[in-house]
């Protein structure tokens, strides 16, 4: 589900490729397109906040691909660290 927007559930195909913007119901806020994945190549223990928040937190696996914060909190860790 890391693929869909987190505003809507729509896939990124089902937003206007031009602006990616997802409409909320008739009168509802305008947003962007938005979702939980991390950036390409990185997993939850690539991050800073991994160690002390999300593995004891919420028993989070270092080998996952998407986020479970809204905003996503992702902060790579420093090289070497």
């Amino acid at each position: 589900m890391s693929d869909r927007c987190v505003h809507c559930g729509r896939t990124k195909e089902q937003h206007p490729a031009d602006t990616l913007r997802c409409y909320q119901g008739n009168n509802g806020p305008v947003t962007v397109y938005s979702t939980l994945a991390l950036p390409a190549g990185r997993t939850c223990g690539d991050c800073i906040h991994f160690k002390r928040t999300c593995e004891w937190l919420i028993s989070c696996k270092p080998d996952r691909t998407s986020c479970d914060w809204w905003p996503v909190r992702f902060v790579a860790k420093a090289e070497g660290k």
